[in-house]
């Protein structure tokens, strides 16, 4: 099959599960996070497996850049959504904070956020200018890296968080997470734990 029509299979397959519940829309919230705003539980993987790599156009640069383009540095993959729902606005936004100030304690690692393709890229770039949010924001519009990461998006739904590490593999994934979660599961996977 083309490259083309692989990736109308798996946009295909993504919207069918979306209609069907098994994918969070764009406007549920996610299940992974309380009201309280306590981080999920970390999912670590008993083999690391390769974190599937990905194209996209930052919206607030319009550089391409891809998940490749990082081996050498641990990313943070931080599925989310902003746009469509109030709810997940706040959870949304209290994640991107939180990012925030660990990027500002700490520089042995990257942040990349992915959005849900409903999110209007004028709302996504006049946040990040705003907050000074200044890494990676790459709105998925075909789906085609949330196909990627289907399986952890459908378990957390938005924030979903991934970590990779410098060798691109998967390392952890969780849901929202606060500061504090975030800096010890980078101290393990950076100290190779």
């Amino acid at each position: 099959m083309t490259r083309i029509g692989n990736r109308r299979v798996a946009l295909a397959m993504v919207a069918g599960l979306v209609v069907m519940g098994l994918v969070p829309a764009c406007a549920r919230a996610s299940g992974a996070v309380g009201t309280s705003g306590t981080p999920a539980a970390y999912r670590l993987s008993a083999a690391a497996e390769m974190a599937p790599d990905f194209t996209g156009v930052d919206v607030v640069t319009g550089k391409t850049i891809s998940l490749a383009s990082f081996k050498g540095s641990v990313a943070l993959l931080n599925f989310v959504n902003y746009g469509c729902s109030q709810d997940i606005n706040n959870i949304v936004s209290a994640q991107l904070l939180a990012i925030k100030k660990l990027w500002q304690q700490r520089t042995d690692f990257l942040p990349v956020s992915v959005f849900c393709g409903c999110c209007p890229p004028e709302v996504l770039r006049q946040f990040a200018r705003e907050n000074g949010l200044s890494w990676p924001w790459i709105l998925d519009t075909d789906t085609s890296i949330i196909a990627k990461y289907l399986a952890y998006v459908q378990q957390y739904g938005y924030p979903t968080l991934v970590f990779v590490d410098k060798e691109q593999y998967i390392r952890a994934v969780t849901g929202y997470s606060d500061g504090g979660s975030l800096s010890a599961e980078l101290d393990r996977i950076i100290n190779g734990g």
